[in-house]
């Protein structure tokens, strides 16, 4: 039970960071932005060029920094990529979700060109690792569960006292009433995108250390995030928070149970499933 507990806990953290501003775009735009697995790849390979370039390594404050500094670089490249692909196509569903699919690859080909296909390693912020009982787990994986609290704290905060989050929270309600006092759909989505494309590319740092840093790590935070959302609801946070955990603690039973094979499959079981049985999710703030 404590190493469910234990792997629940830093495994859900993950899902949630990298769920969180995919749930955002979703809720507040309609917009299935698929390029979202690219800002995770993007924020890890940020963090391993930055690092290698910094002599990071021992140095915990420049790994924190530059962490965040990759995360902020992906922001930008999230406002970019709105401006050119997702802005001029956004009320043309597949066609976005082809440019989405589209860009994930050429992103994944130029991290392959630039680097090749071997694994690519990052210091982490805290390195070793602790036990509790028989559980030994990296500091690195533990610092992303205070990490989340502090993203979903945060982005809470964001958009319950900020001019910016109230204008994203008009715009999910009703976008033609936030239009008629004035507030841009366009403009804020292009806002929410870059928060997005923050925390994915923050976790992608985060979580790089923990991993072998590939060309294809963009497929598992879209599938990550297209799950939890799908489960979640479409703009519900807190749905994306409970079922982040939710799905983490399933997967981590059933490698228990059954194979680590076996939980590879569960993410992509339940989109199926709740597409046919319940596809606005648990907590779908639409419905209401």
């Amino acid at each position: 039970m404590i190493e469910i507990l234990l792997l629940t806990l830093t495994r859900g953290s993950l899902y949630a960071f990298v769920a969180l501003g995919f749930a955002l775009v979703f809720g507040s735009g309609r917009v299935l932005n698929l390029f979202h697995g690219s800002f995770f790849l993007l924020g890890a390979y940020g963090a391993f060029f930055l690092s290698s370039a910094a002599g990071a390594e021992g140095r915990p404050w420049v790994t924190l920094g530059i962490s965040v500094l990759a995360g902020l670089i992906v922001a930008g490249i999230g406002y970019v990529y709105y401006r050119l692909l997702l802005r001029p196509f956004r009320t043309n569903s597949l066609r976005l979700m082809v440019l989405g699919m589209a860009a994930n690859l050429v992103v994944a080909d130029a991290m392959r060109t630039f680097y090749g296909t071997r694994g690519a390693l990052v210091p982490s912020i805290i390195a070793g690792s602790f036990s509790i009982g028989s559980v030994r787990v990296l500091w690195q994986e533990a610092l992303l569960v205070p990490a989340a609290l502090v993203a979903v704290g945060t982005l809470y905060l964001f958009l319950s006292r900020s001019q910016a989050g109230l204008a994203i929270q008009a715009v999910a309600q009703d976008p033609g009433a936030a239009e008629l006092v004035g507030i841009m759909p366009a403009t804020v989505l292009g806002h929410t995108v870059a928060v997005a494309a923050f925390l994915a590319g923050f976790a992608g740092a985060l979580a790089a250390p923990t991993r072998v840093v590939g060309p294809d790590m963009w497929s598992f935070a879209l599938m990550v995030s297209f799950a939890v959302v799908v489960m979640g609801g479409v703009g519900s946070l807190v749905g994306t928070v409970i079922v982040s955990y939710a799905l983490a603690a399933v997967e981590i039973i059933t490698s228990i149970v059954i194979s680590t094979a076996a939980a590879e499959a569960v993410a992509l079981g339940a989109i199926a499933l709740f597409l046919v049985i319940r596809p606005r999710g648990f907590f779908d703030v639409s419905a209401r």
